[in-house]
């Protein structure tokens, strides 16, 4: 006992120096289990979380060195011998830092038979074993299924060596997969709502309510929209009370929401928690109430965020007496994120900051990117305004998300300027559904995302744990991956450099030319030859070429060119039934496969969003048929009877006619459909065609030619008609679907294409006007 005081104020005195009382000499070996013995001890009343973590230590120390230390309490420990060497872990010892949650690692200069690993609260000591397996004994958790744990008879470390960790977030939270499994968070430093951590574990930060609650959980307008739309926002758009945000300076909307706050405490208040926080955000929308009351408190504290954290103030008051320990959480978010003036929340109140309309190719700090400039300005404002400021930051595509996401070259930079500006707690939101769209780099984001959060990480320190978790993960095949993410990172973002989380793919990549096209192909090439005899590694760098495949699809490029906009049918197909095989049943948040059945001669951007079929009006085949019938019709009136006045109407339904047709090709959704689709397109042609023709024979007063002059101008209308058709069809499916700038990014084939279409146009202007001044002479 003599022994285990006298080790105690060891520590405490050394502690109390600082790291800066050990200079590392030289590296010695701590433990040797080839010769000797090693003993993991911990206080008479240990703690269940570091009693946990005291056994977690011991089985590790036995995968690694083959020798499994016995755990014995203080008391029980026996004198020390020679040949033994002892870890003490404990959450009893005051290091200089208050920061729940803060661990220290100490190898005794006093004694180098004896390792001390401590920690603050519930967690601390916890974070400090991990911290032990991770820097001293090469211990990695990448992911939930792949983990590094090197084997050796010794432990090792520089002596004498002291390292004290002082974390800067209570809070640490992000999706994706890894992080729902128990090892993955407790190795990274996760904590959130996510994380399946219990009282054992040292607990979590627990959300009552997680998000967009007002509405929802908190005045419910299921519930009090029909006896009450005076409770809900008076919209602007609408001019009448709608159920889309709360009139939040209704008194009695006030008094309804502190109750359903205080209802929901009583019911879900965890008083094993890290931290209980209840969320009072507003709803997904930005409908907000715009009744006089509500204007003219927005206008005195300088906006909606005014409105809110007035709102919110109120309800963090009501919460306090009976929960002194639980924190209020509002939103700054959308209409709610610039900060307000004259007002500021209560110290129980979190104000989460909302990254959403945010640049993830440049760095949030970076004062070139326009985007992000107001964002910056927002967070100093909010930092300097309240005491406990939170994040919710963006790490995905929502509308792609089976494609790759390109923003690693931002992810470390963004969470140390969250920290520079007294961010003390980030949830990272990635793909929550990734149990189902589990494809592009995923495990890697989120393994890089729990390490920024963890430690303040230098650029050298980000590459090296980028190289670790890719030689673990991708096996031999780490080079070409790692060469991959070099290229994703240089060409993030559109053309202005700038990359938002509902971007399509031809915004998220700039720059890529066939040769990188080649170039990226041989990389998976190389990577699938070097893991030939390695079927986890290889099977998920063929996750990652699934999206890669999606960009080129998207981009129509590689072996998914199209002719004359028509994507390579079989490519496409063969895509998507990859994606099912591999398990994957999500394209993005709101995409799922089973909810559509895609056109294979079109780009994966334009497979979801509801049934293809759906995408084709009702009337389309009747109106096609009607149309085709009357043009042509028309045509051949103006042929037999010399009539101008039936090509005027042909003029009249030939656009018409076109844009109809165009939507046709909607209809091929698949083979079964060809001989429709092949129907209406031939009617599209013949009217082209036919049209193409009828201007031909106006030359001569609508003379039909003859013989070898009648065969050529057959051919030449029909060779008229099908050059430009298709691109006429690429070209209004284009707008309608995706806007005018695309239609600026065509190949040069196709401006040819334009050109012909132009030439064709003006011949047919000119023909009509002989074929008018023709009439006229007739009479």
């Amino acid at each position: 006992m003599k022994k285990t005081l006298s080790v105690l104020l060891a520590a405490v005195l050394i502690l109390s120096l600082g790291v800066s009382a050990f200079a590392a000499e030289e590296t010695k070996i701590f433990f040797d289990s080839s010769s000797e013995t090693l003993r993991i001890v911990v206080p008479d009343s240990a703690s269940e979380s570091v009693s946990f973590a005291a056994e977690t230590l011991s089985g590790y120390i036995g995968r690694i060195t083959g020798f499994t230390p016995e755990v014995s309490p203080a008391a029980a420990a026996l004198p020390a011998v020679e040949s033994e060497k002892v870890i003490w872990l404990s959450d009893a010892i005051s290091i200089s830092s208050a920061k729940v949650g803060s661990y220290g690692l100490i190898w005794l200069e006093t004694d180098p038979s004896t390792f001390i690993i401590e920690g603050l609260g519930a967690r601390g000591v916890i974070n400090g074993v991990y911290a032990f397996l991770r820097e001293l004994c090469g211990v990695n958790i990448y992911s939930a299924d792949v983990k590094t744990v090197p084997e050796s008879a010794t432990i090792s470390a520089p002596y004498p060596y002291a390292h004290r960790h002082n974390p800067t977030l209570e809070y640490a939270d992000t999706d994706w997969i890894s992080p729902h499994d128990l090892e993955f968070a407790l190795a990274n430093g996760l904590n959130g709502t996510y994380s399946p951590l219990e009282t054992v574990h040292g607990g979590k930060v627990k959300y009552i309510w997680f998000c967009h609650s007002l509405t929802g959980g908190i005045v419910p307008q299921n519930e009090l929209f029909e006896s009450h739309p005076e409770y809900y926002a008076l919209t602007e758009r609408a001019g009448k009370r709608e159920a889309t945000q709360l009139c939040l300076s209704n008194p009695e909307v006030v008094e309804r929401a502190k109750k359903d706050v205080l209802d929901a405490l009583e019911r879900e208040y965890d008083p094993d928690a890290a931290l209980n926080i209840v969320s009072v955000t507003q709803a997904d929308n930005q409908n907000y109430c715009v009744c006089e009351n509500c204007s003219a408190i927005a206008e005195q504290y300088g906006g909606q965020s005014g409105l809110m954290i007035w709102f919110v103030n109120q309800i963090a008051d009501a919460v306090r007496p009976d929960y002194p320990d639980v924190v209020v959480d509002t939103f700054a978010y959308q209409y709610t994120r610039h900060a307000p003036t004259g007002i500021k929340p209560r110290d129980n109140v979190c104000v989460r900051l909302c990254t959403i309309e945010c640049c993830f190719a440049h760095t949030l700090d970076d004062p070139d990117c326009r985007i992000n400039v107001e964002l910056m300005k927002d967070l100093s404002d909010w930092s300097n305004l309240t005491k406990r400021l939170y994040v919710w930051d963006y790490v995905t595509n929502f509308v792609k998300t089976l494609c790759f996401f390109p923003n690693f070259g931002v992810i470390r930079q963004n969470i140390n300027t969250f920290r520079e500006n007294s961010v003390v707690g980030i949830y990272e939101e990635g793909a929550y559904y990734a149990s189902q769209c589990d494809s592009e780099l995923y495990d890697l984001r989120a393994y890089l995302l729990a390490r920024d959060m963890e430690d303040v990480l230098t650029e050298e320190d980000q590459e090296e744990l980028t190289r670790g978790f890719c030689e673990a993960y991708y096996g031999a095949g780490a080079e070409e991956m790692l060469e991959l993410l070099s290229f994703l990172t240089e060409h993030a973002g559109n053309d202005e450099g700038h990359l938002q989380i509902y971007y399509g793919m031809a915004d998220s990549l700039h720059g890529v030319t066939e040769d990188d096209v080649k170039k990226v192909d041989a990389l998976f090439a190389s990577a699938y030859e070097k893991t030939a005899d390695a079927p986890d590694a290889a099977a998920r760098i063929k996750k990652a070429e699934l999206s890669w495949r999606y960009y080129k699809a998207s981009a129509r490029t590689g072996e998914f060119k199209s002719f004359l906009g028509i994507s390579d049918y079989a490519e496409n197909k063969k895509l998507y039934e990859d994606t099912l095989a591999m398990g994957i049943t999500r394209f993005s948040e709101g995409a799922v496969f089973s909810d559509v059945k895609p056109s294979f001669f079109t780009t994966p951007d334009d497979w979801f969003g509801g049934d293809s079929k759906d995408w084709v009006p009702a009337a389309t085949i009747p109106q096609l048929s009607v149309l085709a019938v009357l043009v042509l019709f028309a045509f051949v009136l103006g042929l037999i009877k010399k009539k101008p006045a039936y090509s005027f109407a042909a003029l009249v339904l030939l656009p018409v006619a076109v844009f109809t047709g165009a939507w046709s090709g909607r209809l091929f959704v698949d083979w079964d459909n060809l001989p429709l689709y092949s129907l209406a397109d031939a009617c599209m042609l013949l009217t082209v065609a036919a049209y193409c023709f009828t201007a031909a024979c106006a030359k001569n007063g609508f003379a039909v030619p003859k013989g070898k002059k009648l065969a050529l101008s057959v051919f030449l209308s029909l060779l008229i008609a099908a050059l430009p058709y298709e691109l006429i069809v690429l070209l209004i499916n284009t707008i309608i679907h995706h806007g005018l700038r695309p239609v600026f990014s065509i190949t040069v084939s196709s401006y040819c294409q334009i050109l012909v279409i132009c030439a064709c146009l003006v011949t047919v202007i000119v023909s009509l006007f002989r074929i008018k001044r023709g009439g006229k002479k007739e009479q």
